[in-house]
């Protein structure tokens, strides 16, 4: 039996996105994805607060959680806080990813004997 795949859409709570928002969110939504570690899935939420529009975004993935919150007097504004702190979230993580395997290449490096070096 075949499953659907996964999808990732944002779910509006309080009101109702006209075409352009909603477009404009799931295109974010879609480019965090394309950012993301393989395979990685997400949960989105904009909500009408009152005055103000929060926005939620979490990231799952095998390498962790990327996610932010933010609040903003538009909608636009809060998913573009949160489009910001999850890039700069991948953007740390994918500076990182190879440095494990790094730092133990170096210790082997380190650690072989000087003559094989002139080999």
């Amino acid at each position: 039996m075949m499953t659907d795949p996964v999808t990732s859409e944002f779910a509006y709570k309080g009101f109702t996105p006209d075409d352009d928002l909603a477009t404009e969110a799931q295109n974010t939504l879609d480019g965090l994805l394309d950012e993301a570690p393989y395979d990685s899935t997400a949960q989105a939420v904009l909500a009408s607060e009152g005055p103000e529009y929060s926005c939620s975004i979490q990231v799952f993935s095998m390498e962790g959680t990327f996610d932010a919150r933010a609040t903003h007097t538009t909608p636009k504004g809060a998913i573009q806080h949160v489009k910001e702190t999850v890039l700069q979230k991948l953007s740390k993580w994918r500076e990182n990813r190879f440095l494990p395997s790094l730092s133990r290449a170096m210790k082997y490096r380190q650690r072989r004997d000087p003559i094989d070096t002139m080999i």
